[in-house]
């Protein structure tokens, strides 16, 4: 009986270390996605002032000027 609960009380220890390591592999994460979700926001923000800057110059219809 005691060698059973032993085994049970490693594969309990074992079990909640790897959940640990799930829970810190999914923070990190979390961070990245964070950090890449502003940075696709303020590139967004730029796209739409240069946009918006080609736009206020005559933008696609005026020609290059080697036409």
């Amino acid at each position: 009986m005691e060698e059973r609960l032993i085994e049970l009380e490693s594969k309990l220890s074992f079990q909640e270390d790897g959940l640990q390591q799930l829970s810190d592999v999914l923070v990190k994460q979390q961070n990245r996605l964070d950090a890449l979700s502003r940075l696709v926001g303020q590139l967004q923000e730029q796209l739409q002032d240069l946009a918006e800057t080609q736009r206020g110059h005559g933008g696609e219809s005026e020609k290059p000027p080697h036409y």
